[in-house]
């Protein structure tokens, strides 16, 4: 809808920038860290304390858009392999199933 003047609401803020578009981590620390710690969509499957590592190294790194997402992806391999084969070594089906479904259904990208 057009305001006064005939502009969109939105008009000036699109030329803006996100704050969470200027680096990973600020993105984790603006949008992700506080849906991770509420477990809300992409995050319900995981805790604050299963992603927080894989983003302060992703921090570290200063990952910055444009990503590289094979890079971007690296991160998430080794906490992704410890949980496959956690639920693999798993006697309990409840738990290996809880840990394969986080595997298979976490967040691929941002």
């Amino acid at each position: 809808m057009a305001g006064p003047g005939g502009k969109y609401f939105i008009q000036e803020k699109m030329a803006q920038p996100a704050e969470h578009h200027a680096s990973f981590e600020a993105l984790w620390k603006t949008k992700w860290k506080p849906l991770c710690d509420k477990g809300i969509y992409p995050f319900m499957f995981g805790t604050t304390a299963d992603f927080e590592p894989i983003a302060e190294k992703m921090i570290a790194a200063g990952l910055k858009p444009p990503y590289d997402w094979d890079e971007y992806a690296s991160y998430f391999l080794a906490a992704a392999h410890r949980l496959t084969v956690e639920a693999a070594a798993s006697i309990n089906k409840e738990k290996a199933s809880e840990l394969f479904m986080y595997v298979e259904y976490s967040p691929r990208s941002p």
